[in-house]
């Protein structure tokens, strides 16, 4: 047993009253060299609880990018030691925070992937399939939008052209007819999909 993580992990937990989280963030800062050390393999639970809590407090304070690699390194060791990670109590917690530090940094492609296995595992969990429901929902805004333009070129087109101008003033009215209709499919979709 490593008596210095020990302390650390009584002095964090062990209290009556919570620590706030500035306070928490502060004092695993100072230590991160303990947890860090290779000497801590036999209370390598206790380390990741500290670490899985920084990283989430680091989380839930905007610091999305230094939670990350907390989060990414509990997972992996998570991973390794066990068959089914989601034995672990702290292993869905670490996903679901991994998944929302990389929507707010923009890796949609990673945070969509965490989304769905959390939804795949928990799925009467609400939360976890409304996030998959967004970001499917995106795709048919992105395609609202892109109708939405072309309803507006192809008007802005009619209004200047003149009807005799042939082919030209056809093709804004058809693309006029393609959009409008498209953009209605989009959003009905889209509200189907969402419910």
């Amino acid at each position: 047993m490593n008596a210095e993580l020990e302390k650390l992990f009584d002095a964090l937990y062990s209290d009556n009253e919570a620590i706030a989280p500035a306070a928490f963030i502060k004092i695993v800062e100072k230590n991160l060299n303990i947890l860090e050390s290779e000497h801590i393999a036999e209370d390598l639970e206790k380390a990741w609880k500290i670490l899985g809590d920084y990283a989430v407090y680091l989380y839930e304070r905007g610091s999305y990018k230094n939670a990350l690699p907390y989060l990414e390194k509990i997972i992996a060791e998570i991973e390794k030691k066990n068959n089914d990670p989601f034995e672990n109590e702290l292993f869905e917690e670490l996903i679901f925070h991994r998944a929302l530090a990389n929507h707010h940094l923009k890796a949609k492609s990673k945070a969509k992937k965490d989304f769905k296995l959390l939804a795949q595992k928990f799925p009467e969990n609400d939360v976890y399939r409304k996030w998959i429901k967004f970001y499917k929902s995106k795709i048919f805004r992105y395609f609202e939008i892109a109708f939405t333009i072309l309803l507006a070129i192809s008007i802005t087109f009619s209004i200047i052209l003149k009807p005799e101008d042939g082919i030209i003033d056809s093709i804004a009215l058809y693309g006029a007819f393609i959009s409008l209709f498209g953009g209605i499919i989009s959003l009905i979709l889209r509200k189907v999909i969402t419910k």
